[in-house]
């Protein structure tokens, strides 16, 4: 509706229902009434009708202004997106590349494919994984490879530098700088003492399912 309508509104019609419409419909492509700003916007939204109304009834000519104020409401980002542009990633976001990497961590992960399982842009991607996980995404995968080498040393009597392929690392060599960059010791210092502390009576813990697939694929 444009401006010269509503300054020609003579017999104004019922109040218009505003509806739950998702964003993205004919009407307001940007209007999003879900998360935590529903309240808040809804509340704007019919105290600006009531506006109208009460314009078209007194002074038509002042429910110009009024239906403008409407309109900026309804086509302006809503809280809760914004909300969630400076949060980082959805907590579903998340969980997908916590899932994703978890499953994927002994193989090269590109940054392209990380952000493609929930489909972001690269540049996007590595906004909102800082903001969510407090470092970008190639630092988070090191961390990720070394926790998991940890508990191969620790459950598993496999040498370094199996542990180093199963982890998702090129060679022991490679296991060693990270670790040591990290820990601040080597994987054999940090095994040695680690294995010390704990009860002589402990077994052995069963071999982690990313050493299982490093055999399976040895033996085809």
């Amino acid at each position: 509706m444009g401006s010269h309508d509503l300054l020609r509104w003579e017999n104004p019609q019922p109040e218009p229902r505003l509806s739950r419409t998702p964003a993205g419909d004919a009407g307001f492509p940007n209007l999003d009434l879900t998360g935590n700003g529903v309240g808040m916007l809804s509340a704007e939204v019919t105290r600006i009708l009531d506006d109208v109304r009460r314009a078209i009834e007194r002074n038509p000519g002042s429910a110009h202004a009024a239906a403008l104020r409407l309109v900026a409401v309804l086509t302006k980002e809503s809280p809760a997106a914004a909300a969630g542009v400076r949060g980082g990633l959805a907590p579903w976001q998340k969980r997908k590349i916590d899932q994703y990497l978890r499953e994927h961590f002994e193989h090269p992960i590109p940054l392209d494919e990380l952000a493609r399982q929930i489909s972001l842009s690269v540049s996007h991607f590595c906004r909102a994984f800082k903001q969510t996980f407090g470092t970008t995404p190639h630092a988070h995968i090191i961390q990720v490879r070394l926790e998991q080498a940890k508990e191969l040393m620790l459950g598993t009597k496999e040498s370094l530098s199996q542990i180093a392929l199963a982890s998702g690392l090129a060679d022991q060599a490679h296991l060693t700088k990270l670790f040591r960059r990290a820990i601040g010791e080597t994987p054999s210092a940090w095994r040695r003492r680690n294995l010390g502390d704990r009860s002589a009576g402990a077994g052995c813990v069963k071999p982690f399912t990313a050493m299982e697939r490093l055999h399976e694929q040895e033996r085809r």
